[in-house]
């Protein structure tokens, strides 16, 4: 939708409101153009263009012009709010998963670490027989390191992607670690990069599996 203030009331009942004599004039603002838009889930968004009086009205080409970028200016909200509500989404997994004490540690197709919660790191610190070496998660076990690694390549080339690859790996004083392997899926990208997610590794010691206040 493309209006002007002027389509909503009068040039001699503008002049005389609190929104011209207080914020318009003082800017030295005469005319003002605006470019509404919504996305589906109700994130909406408005484009002023303002002008002062030696620039003059807006005609029909102005509005028209701003109609032609409606289209653009749509399609970039959708994205923003589709990024704000994955985004958020994130934050309150990311919460969960903290209260239910599971680490997550996030590796790129290379098998290097790119993100690491802090019940992971809890976990990797308190522990000598699994733990980060050159970005990368080792075990201390040279069989279980290798029974780790086969797991990860596996789940890079989506070998049983139906079943998450897992194992458990003993720790001090009896206790063990539960480890769970899975596939990111349905990542449409069209260039290879370090950045990008390919395996969540979820990481449990049910030991401390307390709901965290």
């Amino acid at each position: 939708e493309v209006y002007r203030i002027d389509d909503y009331i009068s040039r001699a009942e503008l002049l005389k409101s609190p929104y011209y004599l207080d914020f318009l004039r003082p800017a030295g603002i005469e005319y003002v153009a605006c470019l509404h838009v919504s996305e589906p889930g109700g994130m909406r968004a408005w484009m002023v263009v303002a002008r002062s009086r030696q620039a003059g009205a807006f005609n029909d080409s102005d509005l028209m012009f701003l109609r032609l970028l409606g289209p653009h200016f749509k399609r970039a909200l959708t994205i923003f709010a589709k990024l704000k509500r994955t985004e958020l989404e994130r934050d309150i997994f990311s919460d969960v998963v903290r209260g239910l004490t599971i680490g997550t540690v996030i590796l790129n197709q290379n098998l290097a670490v790119i993100g690491i919660n802090s019940v992971a790191e809890k976990l990797l610190a308190g522990s000598t027989e699994i733990f980060l070496k050159s970005g990368h998660l080792r075990l201390k076990s040279k069989t279980r390191g290798k029974e780790l690694d086969q797991l990860l390549i596996e789940g890079i080339e989506g070998v049983n992607s139906r079943e998450p690859g897992a194992m458990r790996i003993p720790l001090e004083e009896g206790r063990f670690l539960c480890l769970l392997i899975r596939r990111i899926p349905n990542l449409q990208v069209r260039h290879q990069n370090d950045a990008i997610p390919s395996l969540i590794v979820y990481l449990n010691d049910p030991a401390s599996n307390k709901i965290a206040p």
